[in-house]
């Protein structure tokens, strides 16, 4: 179980400058993580920082940015010559990204850092309604281990709660691909305290998460 900290928990740092920071780089226990903070629509329990309806070239602009700071941080030497065991691209919804963006981001983060994805532990975050053939292929390939897909619910009636843009029908067609695409590990989203959710529908979505098990498949719920 897991809960998010508010977006108003979050204060500026005031006087960092990190290269007072660089020294700790120099292990094999350093975390890489990129945040894309782009959704299609804005869910009603939602209390983090994200942008919904972002165009396809907004993404491209953030795209930029990223890449400038990854060029950036990426200079001094203790950074090329640190080690990093795991990438995650997250924070809302990574696969909302095009294929040319979601190949961009990979080739950016290796280009700029002393980063292979396929050879790290690699975590990306989707939606049932973003999970196709193409991308999910795409992703495989570069070697994201884990996936983590925001189900919530498989409870019809707790969509129109929480404002979901997809159906469970498409939840259960999306987990079928990605079960089919063998990542290592499923992270399925689910949500509970809604009103009239009971504990017999949260069961019910817990089980129906379940059943996507398999042999060394991991499903773990993030309630």
């Amino acid at each position: 179980m897991y809960a998010y900290t508010h977006k108003r928990a979050y204060r500026d740092l005031g006087n960092i400058d990190i290269r007072q920071y660089l020294h700790h780089l120099a292990d094999n226990t350093n975390h890489l993580y990129l945040h894309l903070p782009f959704c299609r629509s804005k869910c009603g329990f939602c209390n983090l920082f994200s942008l919904a309806g972002a165009s396809s070239s907004d993404v491209d602009k953030y795209s930029d940015s990223v890449e400038q700071q990854l060029i950036h941080y990426g200079k001094p030497e203790q950074v090329q010559q640190a080690r990093f065991s795991s990438l995650v691209a997250g924070g809302r919804t990574s696969l909302l990204l095009n294929e040319q963006q979601l190949e961009r981001m990979f080739l950016s983060v290796e280009k700029y850092l002393p980063v292979e994805a396929d050879n790290i532990y690699t975590v990306i975050e989707t939606l049932p309604i973003f999970s196709d053939e193409n991308k999910l292929g795409l992703i495989r390939n570069r070697g994201v281990n884990r996936i983590s897909i925001g189900i919530q619910s498989f409870v019809a009636e707790e969509f129109k709660i929480f404002g979901r843009s997809h159906t469970v029908k498409q939840s259960n067609e999306a987990l079928e691909r990605i079960k089919k695409a063998h990542f290592g590990e499923l992270n399925v989203d689910l949500i509970y305290g809604i009103p009239q959710q009971t504990i017999d529908s949260v069961c019910y979505s817990v089980n129906e998460a379940l059943s996507y098990q398999r042999k060394k498949y991991l499903s773990i719920l993030y309630i």
